[in-house]
């Protein structure tokens, strides 16, 4: 049996392991042939534009997306038509 990708998987963020709580689910979701749809917390905003710039340089934007923001912008993400929620937190 051949398995398939997902589709779209969303990843939110943790603002206390922001790389571990976010690069590892995305190597994972990538690796098995997933788009992403990559949402960083928004109390860690150093690495949210430290994020962006590398999706930007080197992911492509078709396949690949981060977005930052705050509150609002997360509850879009998670209301979005998406195959997938990726969550590290609390409600």
């Amino acid at each position: 049996m051949i398995k398939e990708p997902l589709g779209v998987v969303a990843i939110l963020g943790s603002w206390n392991y922001p790389l571990v709580t976010t690069i590892s689910p995305m190597i994972s979701a990538m690796a098995a042939g997933n788009t992403v749809l990559f949402k960083p917390s928004e109390f860690a905003p150093h690495c949210s534009i430290v994020f962006k710039r590398l999706f930007a340089r080197y992911l492509d934007s078709a396949a690949y997306v981060c977005i930052v923001g705050q509150v609002e912008v997360a509850k879009k993400v998670t209301s979005s038509k998406v195959d997938l929620i990726i969550f590290t937190g609390s409600t």
